[in-house]
């Protein structure tokens, strides 16, 4: 091993070090610097860092806090009022399942905080279909009724669980997860993200209601066209 390639490997093995001190590396090549980049680059080559995986998350402030252009910044401001229906009386969906989001569309002053929350509403026999999260873990506490959630790992391991009022569950960052309601009483839920702006990819939505060719999804999940084409009568917006 020449003198160059011991050198890079001491480089690897103390960015790897920085790696698990850091967080993991959605933390780390997060708070890569242009120079530390540059510094890469030297020793690979521009090709090699190019393209790849991607790792994201929350931008970091400069500031106490972002607000948009001509805002006004008071105590307003950072006081979100959209989950107030929980305690004054109004009346909660009787059909199907709701979710109420506070993310950083919602409530601006999340902008760069690195959290958001939503309220989940599932009358008896409603369930949250299947979906992720790209950007944020999830962090679901029960407040009322009962419910039945798990994920799915990248190994195709289930992780299903009951869950009783007080409780509370962690849906991994991007993974495949669900809730249902299979009780007989109103179930709601709080959930925490990491993320102003967790995202979510609904996987019964992205895979009937987005055009993909019926052959393609017949071949997918080896049945016929004709039961694709009900799948996705039955995902249709209604008027």
């Amino acid at each position: 091993m020449t003198t160059w390639e011991t050198e890079k490997r001491w480089v690897v093995d103390s960015l790897f070090l920085l790696v698990l001190q850091s967080g993991g590396y959605s933390y780390f090549f997060s708070r890569l610097t242009l120079c530390h980049i540059s510094f890469l680059k030297s020793l690979y080559g521009q090709e090699n860092l190019n393209g790849g995986t991607a790792f994201s998350g929350d931008p970091d402030s400069l500031t106490d806090f972002i607000a948009p252009p001509n805002a006004t910044v008071d105590g307003s401001f950072f006081t979100f009022t959209g989950f107030g229906f929980l305690v004054n009386g109004t009346q909660l969906p009787a059909d199907k399942f709701k979710v109420v989001k506070a993310t950083m569309a919602e409530f601006p002053a999340l902008n760069c905080q690195s959290v958001s929350y939503a309220t989940l509403l599932f009358p008896n026999g409603t369930t949250n279909p299947p979906h992720t999260h790209p950007r944020a873990a999830e962090l679901l506490f029960l407040v009322d009724g009962e419910l039945q959630v798990g994920f799915v790992d990248t190994a195709g391991k289930l992780y299903a669980q009951t869950l009783q009022v007080g409780d509370m569950f962690v849906f991994p960052k991007g993974l495949v997860h669900f809730q249902y309601n299979a009780g007989t009483s109103y179930a709601i839920a709080l959930s925490a993200f990491g993320s102003a702006s967790a995202g979510t990819v609904s996987l019964p939505g992205t895979l009937f209601a987005t055009g993909i060719d019926d052959a393609v999804l017949a071949k997918s999940f080896k049945t016929d066209v004709g039961v694709i084409q009900k799948l996705k009568a039955g995902l249709a917006v209604k008027p």
